[in-house]
């Protein structure tokens, strides 16, 4: 690159090889043509001012795709070298409706969080949109430092390794391993994102929050919507952090909703005092297949924090989900709202939600904190009233108290496959079925006053 702008400026319009940015074949090489009429600033990638700085002329590379290589501009993904600037340049050389910038794999050290958008969460959108950042590879499972594919790399203190600045829409950052090493305070901040796509995506090493995404400041709609996250690995090995904080604005009603979540792990590993997962103004969000694992009794696996934001979180779903635990936060005047788990796991000492509002199933078979009403809308001491009792493993099934009850139980063991059904008449009060190991779901009727 540097012959190139030292060749001078051409008395006529040519087409020249560029061999490498600083080799040959270093990845940074292209064709370039001169377009004497351009005035283009110098981006040190697709737009290049000759050394002699004229008013007019410039190198521009021919585009053969549709894809900014951060290595035509100056990247080199060699963990030594300072890879931020010419990362930022990449990003900022797009078109306005976006295209994507590649990483090929490599470490990329950077010094300064990169930026993606140019919004300000508040009146100012940002001006463009659609940027996608897409590597080799997220290096799952993979130790060893010279096999990751695409790693970017904190080599000095920042807020944050990616911000990305909204109202924006269609952003993907997809098969990237972010290393934070301690440096960063967050891995990657959303704020006011839409139809953003993040998969493969892997985040370590931060040391307050993974994951922050935070919806705007007025006007209305500066929220995050319609987004997709697949394969994010988020994990805490620094005290105090968190691998998921998803908030909104309360103020304005920008809240972060109608979100999905697919095969996701937020693991606090060993820290002290962490959460998986943080919930605030946040509305019919759904998880799919995710772990929220934590290995020391002081770290919590998701927290629904109504303090600030009454009735919200609200409709979130976790579909045949891990959680080592639930904690919810509220006070005399703020509450959260039903929240629902389905296939909720139970066998790597998950502990069942107690909260009201958190209802739902196991994985084997048991409902928690569900209200099943009567058929009828006759009052508990009618005659013709019908009841459901659902009874664990070691507890009995005892009629509702005074007159006489039809009962029909059925006996579910989820260990053998087994089912059962018992059924009778019997006093109010008396306890009809108390087998062991099975769970039982009756239906009871009052016969008599």
């Amino acid at each position: 690159m540097a012959g190139l702008k030292a060749f001078g400026v051409p008395t006529q319009n040519i087409v020249v090889s560029l061999a490498g940015y600083y080799a040959v074949n270093d990845g940074g090489g292209g064709l370039f043509y001169w377009d004497s009429g351009a005035t283009e600033a110098d981006n040190n990638g697709t737009v290049i001012i000759p050394a002699s700085n004229p008013g007019s002329g410039r190198w521009r590379r021919t585009l053969t795709d549709k894809d900014y290589n951060v290595k035509w501009f100056g990247a080199k993904g060699d963990g030594t070298n300072d890879d931020t600037a010419a990362i930022q340049s990449a990003i900022n050389s797009l078109p306005a409706r976006g295209g994507t910038v590649y990483f090929p794999g490599g470490v990329y050290s950077i010094t300064s969080t990169i930026t993606v958008g140019n919004g300000d969460g508040g009146t100012n959108f940002s001006t463009k949109n659609g940027v996608k950042l897409i590597g080799e590879g997220g290096a799952f499972g993979v130790d060893d430092p010279n096999m990751r594919p695409t790693v970017l790399m904190c080599n000095a203190t920042m807020p944050a390794a990616i911000d990305v600045r909204g109202r924006i829409s269609d952003v993907h950052i997809e098969n990237i391993h972010i290393r934070c090493i301690l440096n960063a305070t967050v891995g990657i901040k959303l704020t006011a994102v839409s139809g953003t796509q993040m998969r493969n995506v892997k985040i370590l090493h931060y040391t307050e929050v993974g994951l922050f995404i935070i919806g705007g400041n007025a006007p209305v709609g500066n929220y995050n919507i319609f987004n997709e996250f697949d394969n994010v690995n988020v994990a805490s090995t620094h005290n105090n952090s968190i691998c998921l904080y998803m908030d909104g604005n309360y103020a304005v009603q920008n809240d972060t909703w109608i979100t999905s979540w697919r095969n996701c792990r937020f693991d606090t590993v060993n820290s002290q005092n962490s959460v998986c997962a943080w919930f605030k103004f946040v509305d019919s969000n759904s998880f799919y297949r995710c772990h929220f694992a934590c290995y020391d009794s002081s770290s919590n696996g998701i927290i629904f924090d109504a303090q600030a934001n009454n009735d919200f979180p609200s409709g979130m779903a976790f579909y045949d989900c891990s959680i080592y635990n639930t904690v919810v936060y509220e006070d005399a005047t703020h509450k959260i709202r039903k929240n629902y788990f389905y296939g909720n796991g139970t066998y790597d000492n998950e502990v069942i939600p107690t909260h009201p509002k958190l209802i739902g199933f196991t994985d084997d078979g048991r409902n928690f904190n569900m209200a099943l009403q009567p058929l009828s809308t006759m009052t508990a001491n009618e005659i013709g009233n019908v009841q459901w009792i659902n009874k664990g493993l070691a507890e009995s099934v005892t009629l509702p108290a005074g007159g006489e009850w039809e009962y029909d139980i059925l006996l579910v063991n989820i260990s053998t496959g087994m089912f059962n059904r018992v059924g009778g008449i019997a006093a109010g009060g008396s306890v009809v079925n108390n087998t062991a190991n099975v769970f039982k779901f009756a239906r009871v009727k009052r016969l008599k006053a």
